[in-house]
């Protein structure tokens, strides 16, 4: 295994971001930091979001997921329960803290006690991935997607 299709794990990001209503950019953002788009293990790390089979183990349970513990090495799978896991911490901490949280806290809840130091150059060398609005719509009235609710 080795470096993955971007334009095609972009899509996947996006698929598996509006099935379970979490942020896509995130998600591109998050695989660039902890894999820089490799889906290689890294000693007990696996796939393109660096999980451990413990963390895995803990989300794949999740009923909208139907998960196995040797699905954690299929990017397509990991980009699921990702998107899935993504969401559900934005919507704990939106109800614990009454805001919305920032990438920062989403990425400290799911990897408690690791830096975020380069997320934000996660971010921007990702912003390229991510869908173009259509020729035809005024970039000015495109809105930011209401916040995810549970």
């Amino acid at each position: 295994m080795a470096l993955i299709d971007k334009d095609k794990f972009a899509a996947e990001c996006l698929k598996q971001a509006t099935k379970f209503r979490t942020y896509e950019h995130y998600m591109l953002a998050v695989a660039q930091l902890r894999s820089k788009m490799n889906d290689a293990n890294n000693g007990s790390l696996h796939g393109v979001f660096q999980l451990t089979q413990e963390k895995w183990n803990n989300q794949r349970v999740d009923p909208e997921l139907a998960l196995q513990a040797s699905d954690i090495d299929n990017t397509e799978k990991q980009c699921a329960l990702f998107a899935r896991w993504s969401h559900k911490v934005n919507i704990a901490l939106a109800d614990a803290n009454g805001e919305d949280p920032t990438v920062e806290d989403i990425y400290h809840a799911q990897f408690p006690g690791e830096t975020v130091d380069g997320l934000e150059q996660a971010l921007a060398d990702t912003l390229a991935l991510l869908p173009k609005p259509a020729a035809n719509v005024d970039s000015a009235a495109v809105k930011l997607a209401p916040k995810p609710t549970a």
